[in-house]
């Protein structure tokens, strides 16, 4: 008898973690999001987002680029203190993963080279996630 219930007490539990585990998962064609993904979607100027820094770049004091045939991308500071370059393997589809290489100077990137989720893509700007960093790239992309 007791073995049965430690074993329904087991599934029960497996259960309640897969369903709570399942939630915090991103489903971009449901919009599904983390708590940090969220809050980085309501982002609107082009930059670099982590939980504890963020490095933007606006009109103001900034410009940007864009090489599509190269599937290239770069913000870059007017004084020309600070930039990133990002080079995408292929075109970005909302919801796929992209390979990204990002050169930079005058800021911190958290991953330099990886897999980064295509959280967003409207308005001249592409939204992309490094899972594993928990970070955002805000970049300029038509």
């Amino acid at each position: 008898m007791r073995i049965i219930r430690n074993i329904k007490v087991a599934i029960a539990t497996i259960g309640l973690l897969t369903l709570v585990n399942g939630c915090t998962k991103t489903n971009v064609d449901k919009g599904v999001f983390t708590e940090e993904q969220q809050v980085f979607l309501t982002k609107t100027d082009y930059g670099v987002y982590t939980t504890s820094q963020s490095t933007t770049f606006t009109p103001k004091d900034s410009q940007w680029a864009i090489n599509k045939t190269d599937r290239e991308s770069r913000l870059q500071r007017d004084n020309m203190s600070a930039y990133a370059h990002y080079t995408l393997s292929e075109e970005p589809q909302t919801g796929k993963n992209v390979t990204l290489i990002i050169s930079s100077t005058g800021l911190t990137i958290p991953t330099k080279m990886g897999s980064f989720l295509v959280l967003k893509k409207e308005s001249g700007k592409l939204w992309l996630w490094d899972s594993a960093k928990k970070a955002g790239h805000l970049i300029y992309w038509e």
